[in-house]
C-alpha cells in the first residue's frame, strides 16, 4: 500500500488502516517519488492527498492511467465540491474520502472487493483478483468458487501472470509430487477452471504448460 501524502498524514492513515487490515506501507511525499515507487514495487492500493507541492492527484491518476497501471486508488481531500469529485472519478479514482472521515478509511478498504491477506493481494491481468480470505476468484467484480486444488492452481498462475508453468511445476506446487504431471489430472482441472471462470482465462502452450491469460478476458 502506498500513501502519497505528507509524513503526518501518512502516519494517521497507517494508524487508521492498521486497526482493521494488515498491509505493507510505503510513503511518498511527492507524486514524482510515488511514480518511482510504482515503477519498482508491486502496489495494490494508492491513497493520496488531492494536492501536494509538486502537483495534484487528478493529474497523477491520469498519468497512471496512461501507463496502464492497475491500483485501487483513493483520494483524501478537504474539498467537498461535486465538480472536483467528478473530475477525480473521471481520472479513475475508486474512492474519494473527505479528511474528516479519514479514521474510517480502514473499514472502507476492508469492505471492498480487494482483500489484503498476509500483506498481499494477488492481482492479475485487468480483471482477476484472488480473495484468499474467502477462497474466491473475483473476475469482473463477480465471485467464483472453485474446489481447493483448482483455486490453488489459479492462485499459482496469478503469482506470475506472464509465466507459463510447466506440468512439473504445477504438480510440484499443488500436489507436491511429480507423478501427477504424467497423468491427465492437471488437464481435467484446467478444463473445469475454464468452464467456471471463462475459456479465455487460461492460456496453454502445447508441450510446455499453462498460465493465466494476460488479456482482458
Amino acid at each position: 500500500m502506498l500513501t502519497v501524502t505528507d509524513l503526518v498524514a501518512a502516519a494517521v492513515i497507517e494508524s487508521a488502516i492498521s486497526k482493521t487490515i494488515h498491509a505493507e506501507f510505503f510513503v511518498a511525499t511527492t507524486f514524482k517519488k510515488a511514480e518511482e515507487i510504482l515503477n519498482t514495487t508491486k502496489i495494490d492500493v494508492v491513497i493520496c492527498n488531492l494536492q501536494l507541492k509538486d502537483g495534484d492527484a487528478i493529474d497523477f491518476l491520469y498519468t497512471l492511467k496512461s501507463q496502464d497501471k492497475k491500483q485501487y486508488s483513493i483520494i483524501i481531500s478537504q474539498d467537498k465540491s461535486a465538480y472536483i469529485q467528478n473530475e477525480a472519478y473521471k481520472a479513475g479514482v475508486n474512492d474519494y474520502v473527505l479528511e474528516i472521515d479519514i479514521q474510517n478509511i480502514g473499514f472502507k478498504l476492508k469492505n471492498l472487493s480487494i482483500y489484503i491477506h498476509k500483506n498481499q493481494t494477488i492481482q492479475a491481468a485487468d480483471s482477476i483478483l484472488i480473495d484468499e480470505e474467502k477462497y474466491a476468484i473475483i473476475k469482473n467484480n463477480q465471485s467464483y468458487f472453485l474446489p481447493a486444488k483448482e483455486f490453488e492452481i489459479v492462485k499459482l498462475f496469478c503469482s506470475s501472470p506472464e509465466k507459463i508453468f510447466t506440468r512439473d511445476e504445477i504438480a510440484s506446487h499443488i500436489w507436491k509430487e511429480a507423478l501427477v504431471a504424467k497423468s491427465r489430472i492437471i488437464d481435467v482441472h484446467i478444463t473445469h477452471i475454464r468452464k467456471v471462470i471463462g475459456k479465455g482465462s487460461i492460456r496453454s502452450i502445447k508441450k510446455v504448460g499453462y498460465g493465466l491469460s494476460t488479456s482482458n478476458v
